[in-house]
């Protein structure tokens, strides 16, 4: 890429992020529960004084602590001891869940995808991702489903502000044999990966999340301390699109295991999400999906 394409993709990009606005500013309770997180400092009656003030919020909290998920032998009752059971990153992950689920509620993607669709994804990657993280770093399992969840929030962007563009995209996507990154690139000016990027820039959110939202096609490209989570999050993005759950063109072209070659992702590792694929995505769907 020269230095002129990429000065333009670059303004392109900040064009896109800046003629945001529903989605341009997280929400409020959003924005606190993540400082919250960010701040070592915390403790878990900081963060219960925040989720105090949305109670549906409180219910689902409640609701995942004493889920299957979780297999508890008595019943959580108090949002205290489910922040104490949960740890602040579940926590964390199903308060963006609760609210960053509400951006996906309208819009048509496609003749064959609507905006649910790409959030049915997103879930089922958030899962996937959460799984091989288990087996290759079982500690950073809830900051890959974080990271998982809004990989693809650029294209939320592309809905918003360039429609049009997008429909183009996606068919074109249908019909070729084309990577969707490069129909986007010519068509829209920049990719969804790369708005990703700059959004999670934007909201404030930790650096492996903007890298896993810039890199998730291309994990060679990520920063070294970065490139594991987004090696996850590549295949886990692979795979669910492979099973078409949810809105699937953005890596029909991309190859399981791809990550595996410099030996970030196991191959067996991939295998063995793979072959368990549908009950943990099933499961993630039911908990988070019907926001």
């Amino acid at each position: 890429m020269s230095i002129e394409t990429a000065l333009s993709t670059t303004e392109r990009i900040a064009e896109l992020v800046n003629d945001l606005d529903s989605i341009a500013t997280l929400p409020e309770v959003t924005a606190q529960i993540t400082s919250i997180v960010n701040d070592p400092k915390s403790t878990a009656t900081d963060l219960h004084r925040i989720i105090s003030h949305d109670p549906a919020l409180v219910a689902k909290i409640l609701r995942l602590a004493n889920s299957s998920l979780y297999a508890r032998r008595y019943k959580i009752d108090t949002v205290d001891r489910a922040i104490v059971m949960l740890g602040f990153d579940a926590v964390h992950n199903l308060a963006i869940s609760a609210t960053i689920g509400k951006l996906f509620d309208h819009g048509i993607i496609s003749d064959d995808f609507t905006a649910r669709d790409l959030w049915t994804h997103s879930v089922a990657v958030a899962a996937a991702s959460r799984e091989i993280a288990k087996r290759v770093c079982k500690p950073m399992a809830e900051q890959a489903f974080l990271a998982g969840l809004i990989h693809d929030v650029g294209l939320l962007v592309e809905l918003q502000v360039c429609p049009g563009k997008l429909r183009q995209v996606c068919r074109a996507a249908k019909n070729t044999n084309a990577p969707f990154t490069s129909l986007e690139l010519e068509i829209i000016g920049c990719n969804h990966a790369e708005i990703g990027g700059a959004l999670a820039t934007k909201w404030g959110f930790p650096e492996f999340c903007r890298a896993a939202a810039a890199y998730h096609h291309y994990p060679s490209m990520a920063e070294p301390e970065q490139r594991l989570m987004v090696s996850i999050v590549y295949t886990a993005d692979t795979l669910c699109c492979e099973d078409a759950i949810g809105f699937d063109l953005t890596a029909r072209q991309q190859l399981q295991d791809a990550a595996s070659f410099d030996g970030q992702i196991p191959l067996e590792v991939i295998l063995e999400a793979q072959a368990k694929l549908p009950q943990f995505v099933s499961d993630a769907i039911l908990m988070f999906g019907d926001e």
